[in-house]
């Protein structure tokens, strides 16, 4: 009798055990898909403003607002070249990857690989960058191209 009870006892903690690893896997496959879906967004927010850009380069005039959605977390989209930054900014240094001039902020927010990104066929005004903020998961860029500018125009 004393057998089976202890026979009974290793089956039900074996039965916990199992149910804690299946929860655990559970919760880390969730992570790493929510990591998957910022990189994702991330990806796609940089490439459908390429293509924007692009689009805008080959044409003759332009003035438009380009609107995309952003990842969570990410409070602003800055564009420009890294200098002349204010203090706040000055971490963006540490994310710029193959002379980026597109930057999520705060970067720690955007998934690792899309942090910055370069963007082709982009000119602005002046050095430093432009922010621009996100509102309901959204960021709004101007963009203007004259019928004798080589390049697009971010403007603010």
């Amino acid at each position: 009798m004393q057998k089976r009870g202890l026979q009974l006892a290793f089956g039900f903690i074996f039965s916990i055990i199992l149910i804690a690893a299946i929860l655990f896997v559970s919760f880390y496959a969730i992570s790493k898909f929510s990591g998957v879906k910022k990189c994702t967004e991330g990806a796609l927010f940089y490439e459908n403003f390429q293509e924007r850009i692009d689009s805008a380069w080959r044409s003759e005039i332009v003035k438009d607002v380009f609107s995309e959605r952003v990842s969570s977390g990410i409070k602003e989209v800055c564009i420009g070249e890294l200098s002349n930054l204010e203090e706040k900014y000055r971490i963006l240094e540490d994310y710029s990857f193959s002379g980026g001039n597109v930057f999520m902020w705060p970067p720690e927010k955007a998934c690792e690989d899309f942090a910055s990104h370069k963007i082709e066929h982009i000119g602005f005004e002046n050095s430093g960058i432009k922010c621009f903020t996100v509102v309901n998961g959204r960021v709004e860029i101007p963009i203007e191209k004259g019928s004798t500018d080589a390049l697009v125009m971010i403007r603010r």
